[in-house]
C-alpha cells in the first residue's frame, strides 16, 4: 500500500511517498523444501511412469469422445509435469498432486457407476465391452419444439475403448495418489529428523558454553566410594605433626 506523505506530517522528508513492503511467504508446505530424501528419489521413476501412462489414457478418452472424463483427467499429467520436472522442486507440488489424483480417482469411480447403471454412454453393465447395444435417449424435436424419446445405437468401438481406458485411468490415479502421499510423508519425516539434529546440536553447544563459564569443577566420585571421607586432593593440603616434640638449645 502506498500512502502520500504531506509536508505537515513529514516536514523533513524530501520524498513524496512512503512505500510499505509486506513479506510474502512461500506456497509450499513446511518440510517439503530442499533436496529430496532417498525414499522420494526411489518413488520418482514410478511417479513419472504413472504420469506418462495417464497422458496416454487422456488421449484415449478424447478419441472415445469421453470428453468430461478426459478434461478432468488431463489436470493430473499437467501438474505431474510441473512437479516431477525438477527433483529439487518436487516437494512444493507433491501434496497438490496427491489431492488432485485422489479427486480424479473419486470422479472416475462416479463415472463408472453411472456407466454400469446405464445412465451414461451405454445401456447397462452387460454392454460394458459390447460394440452393439441400443437404448432410449432424449432428443430435441425442432418441429414440435419439445423433447422426445428415441431408440438409438449406443455401443461402438469408441465405448469399448472409453470404458477400458477409464478403468486403467482409475488404477493409475489411485497409484499416483498413493505414491504422492508416501513421498510427502518422506519429506515430512526428513524435515523432522533435520530439526531434531539441529536442536540436539544447539543443546550440546549451550551445555558446553555453560561449562566454560563455570570453570573446572570438582571431580565426580566413583561409584561405591565413601562420601564421608574427604577426597584425596583435599587431604594433600595440611598434614598435622604427630611425632615427638624436640627442643632446640
Amino acid at each position: 500500500k502506498i500512502q502520500k506523505c504531506s509536508r505537515r506530517l513529514c516536514p523533513n522528508s524530501r520524498a513524496s511517498y512512503i512505500a510499505m513492503v509486506v513479506p510474502v511467504g512461500g506456497l509450499a508446505p513446511t518440510g517439503t523444501l530442499g533436496p529430496p530424501p532417498e525414499e522420494v528419489l526411489r518413488l520418482l521413476p514410478a511417479l513419472k511412469a504413472t504420469v506418462v501412462a495417464l497422458t496416454v489414457m487422456v488421449i484415449g478418452e478424447f478419441i472415445a469422445t469421453y470428453y468430461q472424463e478426459a478434461i478432468s483427467e488431463l489436470l493430473t499429467p499437467l501438474l505431474g509435469l510441473i512437479a516431477l520436472r525438477d527433483a529439487s522442486q518436487t516437494g512444493q507440488c507433491i501434496l497438490c498432486l496427491a489431492l488432485l489424483a485422489g479427486f480424479n480417482c473419486i470422479s472416475d469411480i462416479t463415472s463408472l457407476v453411472l456407466i454400469l447403471s446405464g445412465e451414461r454412454y451405454i445401456a447397462g453393465a452387460k454392454y460394458f465391452f459390447s460394440t452393439e447395444c441400443s437404448g432410449k435417449v432424449r432428443v430435441y424435436d425442432p418441429t414440435t419444439q419439445s423433447m422426445k424419446v428415441e431408440v438409438r445405437e449406443l455401443c461402438s468401438w469408441q465405448t469399448v475403448l472409453g470404458n477400458s481406458v477409464l478403468i486403467c485411468a482409475l488404477i493409475l490415479e489411485f497409484l499416483c495418489c498413493k505414491w504422492s502421499i508416501k513421498a510427502f510423508r518422506a519429506y515430512q519425516a526428513d524435515n523432522l529428523n533435520a530439526m531434531d539434529a539441529m536442536l540436539g546440536d544447539a543443546e550440546r553447544m549451550d551445555r558446553m558454553d555453560r561449562m566454560d563459564r563455570m570453570g573446572p569443577g570438582p571431580t565426580p566420585m566413583a561409584e561405591g566410594e565413601d562420601r564421608s571421607r574427604p577426597p584425596a586432593s583435599a587431604a594433600q593440603g595440611f598434614v598435622p605433626f604427630s611425632g615427638q616434640g624436640q627442643r632446640l638449645s
